[in-house]
């Protein structure tokens, strides 16, 4: 049984087209016409083979706020339908009309000057999000040339850090792309030639270039995610959530607005209380959320220290804390004191990973992190903690007497303790040997 219908991949910029247009002609000659043309999926019903010829068109008074048949539009569609083109269906601003290749009608836009200005409008806008965009996967590529070794901490985090760079390529072909295209149709009008045209093999790439990076991210998103739940590791969702739920609500509104005919201004208005709703709901789910990780014990099976361990008294306050991924079987944080700020406190992080060599990555990072971040001063603490691999006192520039912060290093392990107890005492680092060595 042969299909009826068929679809393809549809990312769609104003400088494209010229060759959009030459793409549904070429695909009616083939017994396919043009159907719909959603967000990203174009979609063709099957006919006998025709000659026709397309005209695609922006209309620049439609914004994403305004119904997309408000009056003003179907007046526009109207004048082009007297003029004998057929109306075929709308995606945003973008309307498509076709007619007989053989009726020969006259252009829908026959003034290419105004025809570059409502493009470049589109395609500023379009640079400017890509623009937007660029730093924030510029900063990615930062964390992963960085000792950050907290990209580690959740699966997605490790997914939107290694994946995120590769759409540094894309957008900046699409940026420059975009800024040629500009220049030439400029060009182009002041010499009174025809605006410049792209291939649609040149099309394909475009879309290819920025698809399937979303699309491996995406998916890698969704992987990092379901094994981030069932370790009952909320950080990658917390990370994701505000986006996630923005775009949600985005596309909701988005698909309400289509259906129902209201003015501008209302759409706003909804879309403005939609995103303050939002705005409450994530600061009321976040904390709740973040808490999942949390509980006032130490958990069997990671590592921590206790104010007992030194013969203190017994704590007022505790803390557990956990975040791990498929690279860190554990990463736990376990806190006690006495009394607060005046009293005693030791504080433990606990890094288990798959391998010696992201432990000792993790153990650099800390240490640079504490030199570069925070001016911290690192002093070897190898002759009181000979039984690591390596470990360093992590102190402030005026407290470099008060070793009360050690850095351990011990195969896959590594260590992060916080102190009010001097541990380059002989008796504390004995306890934390025993300690650590034998939980």
């Amino acid at each position: 049984m042969r299909k009826n219908t068929k679809r393809e991949l549809f990312l769609f910029a104003a400088s494209d087209i010229n060759a959009i247009e030459k793409h549904f002609e070429k695909m009616a000659r083939k017994g396919w016409m043009l159907d719909k043309i959603g967000e990203y999926i174009v979609r063709y019903k099957k006919i006998e083979p025709q000659e026709l010829k397309f005209s695609v068109d922006l209309f620049p008074k439609l914004s994403v706020f305004d119904y997309p048949d408000k009056d003003e539009v179907v007046e526009y569609r109207n004048l082009c339908i007297d003029a004998g083109w057929n109306f075929i269906t709308a995606s945003n601003k973008i309307q498509v009309f076709y007619s007989d290749r053989k009726d020969n009608l006259l252009p829908i836009q026959t003034d290419d000057r105004i025809k570059q200005t409502i493009l470049n409008k589109s395609i500023l806008f379009e640079i400017i999000i890509f623009a937007i965009c660029l730093p924030i996967f510029i900063l990615s590529l930062g964390k992963l040339s960085s000792l950050d070794y907290r990209i580690f901490n959740s699966n997605i985090s490790m997914a939107i850090a290694m994946i995120g760079p590769i759409f540094i390529v894309p957008l900046v072909v699409y940026i420059f792309s975009d800024i040629i295209w500009i220049l030439k149709a400029k060009a182009a009008v002041k010499r009174e030639e025809p605006l410049p045209q792209a291939s649609y093999k040149q099309l394909r790439v475009r879309k290819s270039l920025l698809f399937y990076p979303a699309l491996i991210l995406s998916l890698s998103i969704i992987i990092g995610l379901i094994l981030d739940l069932l370790n009952r590791n909320v950080i990658g969702l917390l990370s994701i959530l505000p986006t996630t739920i923005g775009l949600t609500v985005g596309y909701l509104f988005k698909k309400n607005k289509n259906k129902k005919k209201r003015s501008k201004e209302k759409n706003i208005g909804l879309f403005a209380f939609a995103i303050i709703t939002v705005l409450i709901i994530v600061n009321i789910v976040m904390p709740k959320l973040y808490n999942i990780n949390e509980s006032e014990e130490l958990q069997k099976g990671y590592k921590g220290l206790m104010l007992s361990d030194f013969n203190l008294p017994s704590p007022s306050y505790t803390n557990f804390y956990r975040e791990e991924s498929i690279v860190l079987s554990k990463n736990s944080t376990y806190y006690e004191t006495f009394r607060g700020n005046d009293g005693y406190h030791v504080r433990t992080n606990y890094i288990r990973t798959v391998n010696d060599r992201l432990a000792k990555y993790i153990f650099d990072g800390m240490i640079k992190e504490g030199v570069s971040k925070y001016n911290r001063i690192i002093t070897p603490a190898d002759s009181e903690y000979g039984y690591f691999d390596e470990a360093f006192f992590i102190n402030y520039d005026n407290d470099i007497d008060n070793k009360g912060t050690v850095i351990l290093l011990k195969d896959k392990e590594v260590f992060y303790i916080d102190s009010s107890l001097n541990l380059s005492d002989k008796d504390n680092v004995k306890i934390i040997i025993n300690k650590l060595n034998n939980q």
